[in-house]
């Protein structure tokens, strides 16, 4: 289980937690459309995301992690896809969601504020609210799909979504590979 939540949570080591109290709006409203050529999923960020690659070694092995994301003036949103190795450790769904709730926790030695069970389409997902230290907030949506663990994270000064923060989530669309 530990590697499980190792694997599935790893982009979150990467956010950087605003220091200032404000609202996560976009000072540029032009949203883009993140779409990475493994598929897996499509959203909307109130600007150009940038990616990178990282290699996160694992009890299954090494994974290669891409994460795009985009720092605003009071926040950061994230988004990445993450493929479960084929010689990870065997879990369910629910194993899998727990995992990843716990490792974000842990990774940001944060609170769990606020736990949802939700869907999207026909996936399995959790909405999560962490307080990973007084003033910051992480907002965090985490699906699965078939063998991928698909994140979108908005982290802001604000413990409520903004408008902003709703649209990023609702713009999320889950597919296969």
């Amino acid at each position: 289980m530990a590697s499980i939540r190792r694997c599935s949570c790893v982009f979150l080591l990467a956010i950087a937690l605003p220091p200032f109290p404000g609202s996560l709006a976009a000072a540029n409203k032009a949203w883009k459309m993140v779409q990475p050529e493994n598929g897996g999923f499509t959203c909307e960020m109130p600007g150009e995301a940038k990616k990178a690659t990282q290699n996160v070694f694992t009890a299954a092995g090494p994974i290669n992690v891409v994460t795009y994301s985009l720092e605003v003036p009071k926040g950061t949103y994230m988004v990445n896809a993450t493929a479960i190795p084929r010689n990870a450790p065997a879990a369910t769904t629910v194993q899998r969601l727990d995992g990843a709730r716990d490792g974000a926790v842990k990774n940001v030695k944060g609170k769990l504020l606020s736990e949802k069970q939700i869907k999207l389409d026909r996936y399995p997902g959790r909405e999560l609210l962490i307080e990973p230290r007084q003033g910051v907030y992480i907002h965090q949506r985490i699906f699965m799909v078939e063998d991928r663990l698909i994140q979108a994270v908005a982290v802001s000064p604000s413990k409520e979504a903004t408008e902003d923060i709703a649209r990023f989530f609702n713009s999320v669309k889950l597919s296969k590979k």
